[in-house]
């Protein structure tokens, strides 16, 4: 595709006059996305099994009614971190089908008008 402005006076000359576009840089991100998710998967995992018994071994202190705050706090954080990245990857996915199919259909009317 060329733009019509790209030859206009004052554009840049060293342009080659078509514009390119790819969905494969937003395919990419939802993949990071869905790779982050994994890994906060795994981290929710890990610290529910590093604190194993802790709460039944010590009953009674109060280091241990602190430390239970703590971790229910990073697993709400490392929960909502997840789900934004399972959002964020389905998102990208789709701007990614968007962008390709109105690179699609723009094509195809200018084809339509002989371009």
């Amino acid at each position: 595709m060329t733009l019509a402005s790209t030859d206009a006076p004052g554009s840049d000359p060293g342009g080659t006059g078509d514009l390119k576009q790819s969905n494969g840089p937003w395919t990419s991100a939802a993949g990071v996305a869905d790779d982050l998710a994994g890994s906060m998967r795994t981290a929710e995992e890990r610290l529910g099994t590093s604190h194993g018994d802790v709460g039944v071994e010590g009953v009674g202190l109060a280091s241990i009614a602190a430390l239970h705050t703590v971790r229910r706090s990073w697993e709400r954080r490392l929960e909502d971190a997840r789900k934004e990245c399972e959002s964020l990857s389905g998102k990208l996915r789709q701007v990614a089908k968007d962008h390709d199919e109105n690179e699609t259909a723009t094509k195809s009317s200018f084809e339509r008008l002989g371009g």
